[in-house]
Order: structure tokens, then C-alpha cells, then sequence
């Protein structure tokens, strides 16, 4: 019935997001015909100490490196202070020396060898664009190559392989172990909110005395702040007490969801998807906003102090800086095109995460209410395995299709504030910057409020998508039902939601946790044979990383629909549950 029931919803609004694309589009054909990339591209020709630059300005030379004076004393690589940008034919190599040696004549400027600049300190460089630099001067002499790193990583592909694999087997023991203890869980983090509570409130009044010595504050001050936190944490513990039903059932939801993922995990692709998705949109908006802010661009060689239409990214030295732009005076609108690309930014990241939301909440909704077999098992549209994506597909499908408008209208709220919360963030910094106190604390009251909204319009949007999945209706009358879910059984939704996200990141904290731990054990203390290490690695620390890395991944991927899918169980339970009293069912 839910399926011949839905229909599209909110076409209006999808209708206003079509025509904000094409708004895009036209920005993004000006910008492109308009902007200067040239300017962003100069970058990869780096300034000399006479502030040239290296294969642009002096052709000939189209390297460029950082060094010091012939005569100077130096131990291991120097600061970056000390250093001078010097055009060269190529980069310096590694040299067995302690002092700064000249270099031949010819790989260098005339007017470097002459300002006794056509040296190096022999430390190894390596070339990336029209820069050759020496990576011990970023990590204070702590990393001179890569090379082992990249050796010890071929070495032990086979090991990183077999642990990436081995992650999958921890999550799903991750996940039945959440499944088993999720209401000892649930217990233990109430019941240890409680106590903390508690014990700040004890900790502020038995050393009362020495906190109004450090604080210049009445000792009857801090008793009063004890008094406070144990009469909140009495308050928290009857408030546990007479909800004890509400939160096993909360219980008994979390262990459902931790089922589910168990059942259909081909809701676990789903994430991959998305990260991909969200991946493409920060690239693309991302290059639009620098042909944005390309327009009118100039490169400056060190802008005076008060200028607003200059900046540099890199200062703190008195050579010449090689990343300082300069707007025209005329770019007016370039501010408005940033503000534009940064809303539209929001909004269709946003309309992504919508639809991520809306697929995993539909495919709990269609495991929640599907029949169970002779086997007690879930009898789902194309099976529970990895590869079987029909109820994925569906579930993506029928969104786009029906209720893309709906997605635009929720996302489209969220953005506004975000965007509004972007400017002014821009603007307390800035006024920061001027030292104007009065306006920076109407700012900060202002940015408090905004991102309160914004909190609970994306919480009205989130039950609104859920409720969407459930029943394909529009976005008001999902978010009214979804919020009149909420606010009938408060504690219920509130449980779920902060233990819910609590489960998922233990779920995910196992899972690399565990398989870090084997990883270490097993590079630092068995000999690993050959299919997994290729002869003797330099250090465990790169296959260690990359195996905990990918272990993260893993389960992020595996934890990060946890949180939505006990959300949208919620949402089933409690509909079942009312449509069951309503028909006098108990």
C-alpha cells in the first residue's frame, strides 16, 4: 500500500533547485570566460629572494630552491626563516657535508652567485611542480625521505590486503557484540552520566577551599556549584528511573538496528556511494570557487598593512613571499559569485546527504514491515548479501524519482542558515581582527542563534526524511508526523539518538582498535611469511598506519548507518505501536 500511495512531492521546490543549477551554470560560464588562472597557476613558479620568478621571470632557470648564505653555520636544515629562494637549473642532491658548500656557477643566477646564495647545506630535495625542497625543514629534521616508507608499503602489500579483510570480520563481531550487550551499554553510559555528575559535584564541594584560592572566589561559591550538580544528577537519576521502560525499549531498538545492518548489508555500500558522491562535489565547487575568486586577481608583491584587497598565505619572513594576490578595485562582484557558489555548495551537499538519509531509512522501513519466512528470516527484494543491491537501488531510485523536490526543501532550509552561519563567521573574525569588542559580542549572539536553528531545522529535516521513506508524503506533512513522533515520546527519540551515536562510534572504535592491535602484534612479533611480507621491512610503522587506516574506513562504513537506521526503527516501532492501539490491539 505504501509503494501504489507514493507519488512526487514538492515539485516546486525542485523545480526552484533546477533553476539555482542553471543559475550555477551561467555563473560558471562567466567565471570561466572571466577569470584568471593563470594568476593561481604562477603559483607553481616560485619567487626568488629578488622576486622573480623561477621559469616565468627568468626562463633559464626554472627551478627553484631554498638555502643559505655560504659562511653560515648550520646544524641539520635550517629554519625556514633563514632561507632564501634561489633559481636554479636543478634541484641540489644529498652530500655527505656538515657546512654550507658553494654549488657549481652555472646551475644558478649570476646575481645568486654573486649574493653568496649559490650554496646548499646537503640535505636531500625532492621536486614537486618548480620547487625543490628539503621536507626535514617542515618536520624540524624529523623526516629527511619517503623512500623507506614507500619500500616498506610494496613490501607488505599482501599483509595489508589480508588485514583489510580481517577489519570486515572484526566489524561484524563488532556488530553482534553491539547487538548482545547494546542494553548493558545503554545502562552503563546513563547510569555513568549520572555518576560524573555526581562527582564533579563532590569534587567542587570537598575542595571548595583550594578552588576559591585559585579562583579568587567564596568558598560558599563552589559549595553552592556542588549543590547544583548533585541536585542535577538526582534529577538525571529519577528522570532514569521513571523511564525505565521507555529505555529498554530503546534498547531493544538499538539491538534491532545492529540487526539490521547484519541482515542487509548491502546497506553498508551505501555509505561508499555517498563519500564518493560528497568527494565530487567539495572537487567541483572547489575549482569553481577559484576561477570565482580568480577574477580580477593580480599578483602583488607584499601588500601594505590595511590593505583589505591584498593578501598573502605565507608570511613571517622578509624575502619576498611567493603566494601574495592583490583583487582590482573593480571586482565587485566577486564577492556576491562567492557567496552564491558557497550556498549552492550547501545545498546540493546537503541534497546528497537527503538522499542518503531517505535510502537507508527506505530499506529499514522495507526490512522492518517484510514478512518473515518459515526460517524466521526476512523475506527481502534480492537477498541480504554485499552484492545483492536490489533493495538499495530501489531505495535510491524511488527517491530521485518521487521525492527530489522534498530533499531540495529540507536541504535548502539547512543551507540558508549555514550560509548565513559562513558569513558570519567571516565577519567576527574580521572584527575580531579590528578589536571592536561591542560589535564581535552582537556577532557571537547572533552566530549562537543562528546555529540553534540551524541544529533544529536539521533535526525537523532528518525525522521529515524518514518519514518520507515510510509513507512518500510531502515535506511538511512529513515533518509535522515526524516531529509529533518526537514530541510524544521524547526520551525515546532522545535515547536513541545520543546512545545510537555513542554505539556507532564503540562499533567503529572496535573495529580499528582491534585491528591495529593484531596488525601491531603481528608485524612487531611473528615472522610473517613470504605472500605477506616480502623480506625485511624497515619499519612496521608505514604497514601499521596504512592497515589502521583502512581499518577506520572499514568501519566507518560498516557503523556510519547505525545511527539512521536505529533512528528509522524508531519511526516503525512507534507507528506500529500506535496503529496497534488504535485498532484496540495491545
Amino acid at each position: 500500500p505504501r509503494e501504489r500511495s507514493r507519488g512526487c512531492t514538492d515539485c516546486l521546490c525542485l523545480i526552484l533547485f533546477l533553476g539555482a543549477l542553471a543559475a550555477l551554470a551561467v555563473l560558471g560560464v562567466v567565471v570561466f570566460a572571466e577569470g584568471d588562472s593563470r594568476v593561481l597557476n604562477s603559483f607553481s613558479y616560485g619567487k626568488n629572494f629578488q622576486g622573480q620568478r623561477c621559469g616565468l621571470d627568468v626562463k633559464e632557470f626554472q627551478y627553484i630552491y631554498y638555502t643559505v648564505k655560504e659562511g653560515t653555520v648550520v646544524t641539520g636544515s635550517p629554519s625556514l626563516l633563514d632561507l632564501r629562494g634561489v633559481c636554479t637549473t636543478k634541484c641540489p642532491t644529498k652530500a655527505e657535508t656538515t657546512a654550507v658548500v658553494p654549488r657549481p656557477p652555472a646551475v644558478c643566477q649570476q646575481e645568486a652567485v654573486s649574493a653568496g646564495l649559490c650554496t646548499w647545506y646537503g640535505a636531500e630535495t625532492d621536486q614537486f611542480t618548480g620547487y625543490c625542497l628539503d621536507a626535514a625543514i617542515f618536520t624540524h629534521g624529523a623526516v629527511t625521505t619517503f623512500d623507506p616508507y614507500f619500500g616498506d608499503v610494496l613490501d607488505a602489500t599482501g599483509f595489508i590486503i589480508g588485514m583489510f579483510l580481517f577489519s570486515f570480520v572484526v566489524g561484524f563481531a563488532s556488530l553482534f557484540v553491539i547487538r548482545t550487550c547494546a542494553k548493558v551499554f545503554v545502562w552503563v553510559t546513563l547510569l555513568g552520566t549520572v555518576a560524573v555528575v555526581a562527582a564533579t559535584g563532590y569534587v567542587m564541594w570537598d575542595n571548595r577551599q583550594s578552588l576559591a584560592t585559585q579562583f579568587g572566589q567564596s568558598e560558599e561559591t563552589f559549595a553552592i556549584c556542588g549543590y547544583i550538580f548533585w541536585a542535577i544528577a538526582g534529577l538525571l537519576a529519577l528522570i532514569v528511573l521513571c523511564s525505565c521502560k521507555s529505555i529498554n525499549l530503546a534498547c531493544a531498538m538499538l539491538k534491532t538496528a545492529a540487526l539490521f545492518l547484519q541482515d542487509v548489508k548491502s546497506a553498508m555500500v551505501l555509505p561508499i556511494i555517498s563519500t564518493i558522491v560528497q568527494l565530487a562535489t567539495m572537487v567541483f565547487f572547489g575549482v569553481m570557487l577559484s576561477f570565482v575568486a580568480s577574477i580580477g586577481l593580480q599578483q602583488d608583491s607584499q601588500p601594505d598593512e590595511g590593505d583589505e584587497k591584498g593578501v598573502c598565505f605565507f608570511a613571517g619572513s622578509d624575502q619576498p613571499d611567493p603566494f601574495c594576490v592583490q583583487w582590482a578595485s573593480d571586482s565587485r562582484f566577486v564577492p556576491y559569485a562567492v557567496v552564491f557558489t558557497v550556498f549552492m555548495y550547501f545545498w546540493t551537499a546537503l541534497l546528497f546527504q537527503a538522499v542518503s538519509k531517505f535510502t537507508t531509512a527506505y530499506m529499514v522501513g522495507e526490512w522492518y514491515f517484510a514478512p518473515v519466512d518459515y526460517h524466521g528470516v526476512k523475506q527481502l527484494p534480492g537477498g541480504n548479501t554485499f552484492c545483492d543491491c536490489k533493495l538499495l537501488v530501489r531505495g535510491l531510485c524511488r527517491g530521485i524519482t518521487h521525492h527530489l523536490g522534498s530533499f531540495a526543501f529540507g536541504s535548502l532550509l539547512v543551507a540558508i542558515c549555514r550560509t548565513i552561519q559562513f558569513l558570519l563567521s567571516w565577519a567576527k573574525r574580521k572584527e575580531k581582527a579590528s578589536g571592536n569588542a561591542c560589535t564581535a559580542c552582537i556577532l557571537r549572539i547572533m552566530l549562537c542563534i543562528v546555529t540553534c536553528v540551524e541544529r533544529f531545522i536539521a533535526f525537523i529535516s532528518e525525522q521529515a526524511y524518514i518519514q518520507i521513506a515510510l509513507l512518500g508524503r510531502g515535506f511538511c506533512t512529513s515533518a509535522k508526523a515526524g516531529f509529533g513522533l518526537a514530541v510524544r515520546h521524547p526520551m525515546r527519540f532522545t535515547i536513541i539518538s545520543r546512545v545510537g551515536f555513542v554505539l556507532g562510534v564503540v562499533g567503529c572504535f572496535l573495529t580499528t582498535g582491534t585491528t591495529a592491535l593484531v596488525s601491531w602484534l603481528l608485524l612487531t612479533k611473528v615472522n610473517l611469511p613470504e605472500p605477506f611480507i616480502y623480506g625485511k621491512l624497515a619499519s612496521p610503522t608505514a604497514p601499521f598506519a596504512i592497515s589502521t587506516f583502512l581499518a577506520l574506513l572499514v568501519g566507518e562504513v560498516m557503523f556510519h548507518p547505525y545511527t539512521m537506521c536505529a533512528k528509522t526503527i524508531v519511526h516503525c516501532f512507534t507507528a506500529d505501536e500506535e496503529m496497534s492501539h488504535s485498532a484496540g490491539r495491545a
